[in-house]
């Protein structure tokens, strides 16, 4: 390290420094041949003219400047991307040959480039992914703060990726910090901005579990990312021998949604493949299957249905479950006071009054049936709440023209309800003149809705069903809730008239209903479409609770359909041997992972005595992880597996983010360039510019010691002065 003393010096200015000097001497002169105290006049114009001098130095801004000499040669980072999307075959090599971009980049490393700025620069090489170099994501930003460690050797970057980033913060972020240190990124963008000619099976929406001999419905979407129609057959099929099809036509750049029905025969779990073929101009051959498990089980589903009349919709509704072999049900109707209470197969005098008896009901419909008179009480209603939200039931609200369900507002299950009702009309609405169910988008293919083989016949299907003269009167819907069909011609002020709603709620599920009329779908073809409807709605509502059980354990979990990464919540319902929730237990839970790697947590109780525990885990790698709950007095003992897909947030096949590269060569004040123009970034480099030498100027004007010179010099000038008697 150098150091050389500096001025800030005009021309000027030192023509005032020497007429300013000049004066002060001339000042000296004079004085000094007036005195007769040649030696206390000396001193005392010494220190005047000192202090003028330090103060025309001030204004000359002296610094003395340390020249800091590198000794070592700047550094150049390459930093490539080898995360799963690197993998995508889009660029066309030698030959016409397609291959990866993971495989490009490794053919532009191994060239001569450290050769060419090895006698300028050293050259550093690494790779990067997500989090611990994880190919399972991409995180740019923190890559990129990485290589500042030791911003002063760092002369500049070449960031070599697809610019495909899912974890971390934005890589603009980052690119803002290299600005301030004045380091440029170069970057190489590998891959393609559009989607090469491929066939995607993008999802399979399969259920968790089914019935024996019951239809279960498998939807999935594919998409045609080629430059044709094209007609596909969909394969299901396991190890056991099961194999569905259907042929599916997609228009180029078009994705459609369709479904698979399968009837199991026996119970168990079914590992499936749901595969599409693989044509010849495809590039990407990895995602045309998807694979997931189904748990098959015998059960029975046990439904309440409540209502004050026996009006021809709780009719049907009653003759439709109790011919489903798959249901049991049994039914409350209340009359008029002075009338007997229905009686006989499957009817119950009076609502379930303890909470143990209430549990067992996987679906409660409420009809046309109050709070008021000699029907149910609010502390009925309030266990019906308690029974969705921790026993995780279904309820559906099937409302009549008497208008009983205006008083469920003033109970604890008013917030269940879907829909806001319109109060100003608690009769509803009846009519002359036919109206009909219109399916809204989400209504289209939803598995309550379904009546159709297909999703795409079932919206023209619905618009070909008997219509209904009466409905209730409603507001709009809640938030959180999902239309799935409205009033074809009332209007409200959100929009149509939401008459079939539905809307999660705790562990379970809620549904509205807004007409009376479904009996009349059997107008013509019997049974068909009205028992599948009834069908379908009690199975989806008792889904989650049917998720995994045994006697004593019913499991709930969230989401249904595990992904590696995901929060799983766990919320188990834990009975005793006698079927009665067991409240204020120790309950331990043991999760181990396809690793083996275990967790083991205590299970925090719910208040409300129904038994409902709660926890949570994460997913880390795809595989089964096992649950088992044990009590502590070792009265309860369960163990079930919960498979998680092991799909990645990097997805192969998805085009490149050549804007995020853009970004950052610009803000940086880099270069951008395709990945094949690697040599245009090497020459790039080699010509940049040798670095200054590192500077440390210290201001000497502007320190403090100096303007205390200063202050100590007038200081010593004006007291000698007065003690002279000169003032």
């Amino acid at each position: 390290m150098t150091s050389r003393f500096s001025t800030s010096i005009e021309s000027f200015d030192i023509i005032a420094f020497i007429i300013t000097l000049g004066l002060f001497l001339w000042f000296f002169y004079h004085n000094m041949k007036h005195t007769t105290n040649k030696k206390t006049t000396f001193l005392l114009e010494m220190t005047r003219l000192t202090t003028v001098i330090v103060i025309l130095l001030t204004l000359f801004e002296p610094e003395i400047v340390k020249v800091e000499e590198k000794t070592e040669k700047p550094q150049i980072k390459i930093l490539y991307d080898t995360s799963g999307s690197m993998e995508t075959e889009d660029i066309v090599a030698s030959g016409n040959q397609i291959i990866t971009r993971a495989e490009r980049v490794k053919q532009i490393l191994a060239g001569d480039y450290k050769e060419t700025l090895s006698d300028r620069f050293d050259i550093t090489v690494e790779n990067f992914a997500g989090k611990e170099k994880a190919a399972g994501a991409t995180d740019i930003h923190s890559t990129m703060l990485n290589t500042l460690e030791n911003p002063d050797k760092l002369r500049s970057v070449v960031l070599i990726s697809d610019g495909s980033w899912n974890q971390g913060k934005n890589p603009l972020d980052a690119a803002i910090n290299f600005r301030s240190k004045g380091i440029p990124v170069f970057a190489l963008a590998a891959g393609r901005e559009k989607y090469l000619p491929d066939l995607i099976l993008e999802k399979v929406d399969a259920p968790t579990f089914g019935l024996v001999n019951e239809k279960i419905l498998i939807p999935f979407s594919i998409r045609n990312y080629l430059d044709r129609e094209i007609t596909v057959n969909a394969v299901l099929k396991n190890t056991r021998l099961v194999r569905v099809e259907k042929s599916v036509r997609i228009g180029p750049g078009q994705m459609v949604s369709d479904s698979l029905i399968w009837q199991p025969k026996f119970e168990g779990k079914y590992e499936f493949e749901l595969t599409l073929p693989i044509l010849n101009e495809e590039i990407n051959k990895e995602n045309n299957i998807k694979k997931f498990s189904i748990n098959v089980r015998q059960e029975q589903l046990k439904v309440l249905v409540i209502d004050s009349k026996p009006r021809w919709e709780y009719r049907y509704l009653r003759n439709a479950l109790q011919r489903d072999p798959g249901v049991t049900v049994h039914t409350l109707l209340y009359h008029q006071s002075n009338m007997k209470r229905g009686d006989g197969l499957g009817y119950l005098r009076a609502f379930p009054e303890s909470r143990e008896e209430l549990s067992s009901y996987d679906v409660v419909f409420l009809g046309d049936v109050g709070v008021a008179g000699a029907q149910l009480k609010k502390e009925h209603l309030g266990m019906i709440r308690n029974l969705v939200e921790k026993q995780g039931s279904g309820v559906v609200f099937m409302p009549g023209f008497y208008g009983h369900h205006l008083s469920w507002l003033d109970t604890e299950i008013a917030d269940l309800i879907p829909v806001i009702f319109d109060k100003s009309a608690p009769a509803g609405k009846a009519f002359q003149v036919e109206s009909k169910l219109l399916l809204t988008a989400q209504g289209r293919d939803h598995l309550l809705t379904l009546l159709s083989d297909t999703p795409a016949g079932n919206a023209s299907l619905w618009k070909q069903l008997p219509g209904f003269y009466w409905n209730a009167a409603v507001k709009k819907a809640r938030v959180g809730a999902n239309v799935l069909a409205v009033h074809s011609s009332l209007r409200t002020d959100t929009g149509r008239m939401p008459l079939l709603v539905t809307r999660p709620y705790g562990n379970g599920n809620t549904l509205f209903l807004g007409t009376d009329s479904a009996w009349r779908w059997r107008k013509g073809v019997e049974d068909k479409y009205h028992y599948r409807f009834w069908g379908q709605v009690v199975r989806w509502m008792a889904n989650k609770r049917h998720m995994s059980y045994s006697k004593q354990v019913r499991l709930f979990y969230n989401p249904a359909r595990v992904t590696m990464g995901d929060k799983v919540d766990l919320q188990a319902t834990v009975l005793d041997k006698a079927g009665f929730p067991k409240a204020e237990s120790i309950i331990n839970c043991l999760i181990t992972g396809p690793d083996k790697t275990e967790k083991q947590f205590v299970m925090k109780e719910e208040k409300g005595g129904w038994g409902l525990y709660k926890g949570e885990f994460d997913t880390k790698a795809p595989g089964d992880y096992t649950i088992k709950i044990t009590s502590a007095d070792k009265t309860v003992e369960y163990e079930t597996k919960i498979s998680v897909s092991g799909e990645t947030l990097e997805k192969i096949g998805e085009p490149a983010n050549f804007d995020v590269m853009k970004d950052i060569a610009r803000i940086t004040k880099g270069q951008y360039n395709d990945i094949d123009a690697f040599d245009s970034i090497v020459k790039a480099i080699k010509e940049m510019p040798e670095e200054k030498p590192k500077e440390l100027r210290i201001r000497i004007w502007n320190q403090w010691w100096w303007g205390g010179i200063i202050i100590l010099l007038s200081a010593v000038y004006w007291v000698a002065r007065k003690k002279l008697g000169l003032v």
